[in-house]
């Protein structure tokens, strides 16, 4: 309770925390203890714009009546709401000494909120291509977070930033990270493979969320590769054997070129009688 020559103000309130975008109350009593009529002006002064508001700014009180003025605190629920002790001050004047004041000193609590978006550039990746995940921290507190891949199948290998990423309140950040096949497929055609991003919150809320995406994989070689394949193997295996044939058709007629050498002559006797 403070009190004037004139005039005694109460202020009760705000006796509770209050996250943004909620509301709060306080009763401000103002008694007019002169001997005449009066006008009494509220101001709230210290908070940011929009924070408060009292149901009265002007109160007319004659000798001896009182009378109450409720005050409406809702932070508004946005990054800039930092969370912590907001002082403020509750003013009041009357009309007939206004360089005489009451000033009511508190404070407002406002709790910390989380909020967050994620988003890909692209919900479908090609084979071969990077990709973009835009994060955006749209709570008022700072906001640690791990970020990582995930497909069903466990067919897909993502880089992503590893460790522990934090991001101020309003704070917004573009992450960029690769996908690819644990096993690369030599051959067919596109695979389409589901997968999702999840972002796990490392604060009081302990949120997850998750963006889906679709990764469209290509083999190595087109599919009708192993087609082709067929008559060019035949024709190298056809050019090898002609080949070795010619190399093997080459060496017999060398042999035929060759005049013989005769080094020794034997008979078993020197005289053979005519028809033997």
């Amino acid at each position: 309770i403070i009190s004037r020559p004139s005039y005694r103000v109460e202020l009760d309130g705000p006796d509770m925390a209050v996250a943004p975008g909620a509301h709060v109350q306080a009763t401000l009593n103002i008694e007019n203890i002169g001997e005449e009529a009066d006008r009494y002006f509220v101001e709230i002064d210290g908070l940011p714009k929009g924070w408060a508001r009292a149901d009265q700014v002007e109160v007319p009180l004659e000798p001896g009546e009182e009378r109450q003025v409720l005050i409406n605190f809702k932070p508004l629920r946005r990054s800039e709401s930092r969370p912590g002790e907001h002082p403020f001050v509750v003013r009041v004047r009357s009309k007939s000494r206004p360089a005489e004041t009451v000033d009511a000193q508190t404070s407002l609590h406002v709790l910390p909120f989380s909020g967050f978006g994620m988003a890909l550039e692209e919900s479908v990746i090609a084979d071969g291509t990077g990709f973009k995940l835009y994060l955006h921290n749209q709570g008022n507190a700072p906001l640690p977070l791990t970020i990582q891949g995930t497909d069903k199948t466990g067919e897909l290998v993502f880089a992503l930033p590893g460790g522990m990423l934090r991001l101020d309140a309003g704070e917004r950040r573009t992450l960029s990270g690769t996908i690819r096949p644990r096993r690369p497929r030599w051959f067919g055609a596109e695979r389409a493979h589901e997968f999702a991003v999840v972002a796990q919150a490392h604060d009081a809320s302990g949120f997850v969320a998750a963006v889906p995406g679709k990764y469209v994989a290509q083999g190595r070689l087109p599919g009708w590769a192993p087609v082709l394949a067929i008559p060019v193997i035949a024709l190298v295996a056809l050019f090898v054997i002609g080949f070795a044939l010619l190399l093997v058709g080459g060496g017999g007629d060398d042999d035929r070129n060759v005049v013989p050498e005769i080094h020794t002559l034997d008979v078993s006797q020197p005289e053979v009688p005519l028809g033997e």
